[in-house]
């Protein structure tokens, strides 16, 4: 049975963003807010650097 990745198999997560990033890797920077109401992270997971952009709303996830 493959290995789920923790930012590329996941659809959602139960918890905040910043919780869950902490939980999987270590969040290394936050960038500001976007006007898209976007949260933009860098996070490291399994020694690779990710940016992740996270929205939790409809209109900046379509």
């Amino acid at each position: 049975m493959p290995i789920q990745h923790p930012l590329l198999d996941v659809m959602e997560i139960d918890t905040d963003i910043e919780t869950y990033l902490k939980q999987i890797g270590e969040m290394t920077y936050r960038f500001p807010e976007h006007d898209s109401r976007c949260q933009s992270f860098q996070t490291v997971v399994d020694n690779q650097r990710w940016f992740v952009k996270y929205a939790d709303t409809p209109q900046p996830i379509t």
